[in-house]
C-alpha cells in the first residue's frame, strides 16, 4: 500500500530532492508550491502525511496549518512535518 505525501514549498529543488527520494521509495507524492495550492490537492486527494515549509508566497505554512486544522475534522490527524530554513 502506498502511502500519499503533501510536498508544499515554493523551493522547486527542495521539492525535486523530496519528491525524487519519497518516490523511490515507494510513496506517491503531491507537489504544490504555495499554500493555497496546497489547499487545493489536500481536498482533492486521500493525503497521509504532509511536508511543509514555512515561508511561502500567498499563503504561508502558519496560516496552511491553521486553515487545515479549522477547515474539516479529517484534516486535523494528518501528521504534518515542518522542513524550513527560517531561524525561529
Amino acid at each position: 500500500m502506498s502511502h500519499n505525501i503533501l510536498i508544499i514549498d515554493d523551493d522547486r529543488t527542495n521539492v525535486r530532492l523530496l519528491e525524487d527520494r519519497l518516490t523511490k521509495e515507494s510513496y506517491t507524492t503531491y507537489c504544490t508550491f504555495d499554500g493555497k495550492e496546497g489547499l487545493l490537492t489536500l481536498r482533492d486527494n486521500n493525503i497521509d502525511l504532509i511536508i511543509l515549509d514555512v515561508e511561502m508566497p500567498n499563503m504561508n505554512g502558519y496560516t496552511f496549518l491553521t486553515t487545515i486544522k479549522r477547515a474539516d475534522e479529517k484534516f486535523k490527524t494528518i501528521p504534518v512535518i515542518v522542513l524550513t530554513s527560517h531561524e525561529d
